[in-house]
């Protein structure tokens, strides 16, 4: 199974916190890729610490908030990986967690007949 996963970040002082890390480290479990979208401002420590997990950052304005920021991210992928790609993974820094393994949730929606 080939997952993206897109999370879009804002934080008005650029900050990366632990529950941010936390979070995207098990995305990486799940995702074959997973692009950092901040809205508005990243600290150069926090891209460099990313960039450094494999995690791809894209830094820009905070404008049409994380729709716009999923667009940009998807429109950066590419038609090839895109066509290649089984399941896009959408979310933000609003959430915290995960609470149970993702994998925990991945196994349960498989076993359902949805697309969604």
């Amino acid at each position: 199974m080939r997952r993206i996963a897109i999370y879009c970040f804002y934080e008005k002082t650029g900050r990366l916190n632990q529950f941010n890390l936390y979070y995207l480290k098990a995305l990486q479990q799940q995702a074959t890729r997973v692009i950092f979208v901040a809205n508005g401002h990243l600290q150069e420590s926090a891209q460099e610490k990313l960039l450094a997990q494999g995690i791809d950052v894209i830094v820009r304005p905070n404008e049409g908030f994380d729709f716009a920021a999923w667009k940009e991210a998807i429109n950066g992928i590419g038609d090839e990986e895109l066509l290649n790609t089984d399941e896009l993974i959408l979310c933000n820094n609003s959430c915290y967690g995960p609470v149970v393994p993702f994998d925990t949730i991945w196994k349960h929606m498989d076993a359902k007949p949805c697309d969604f």
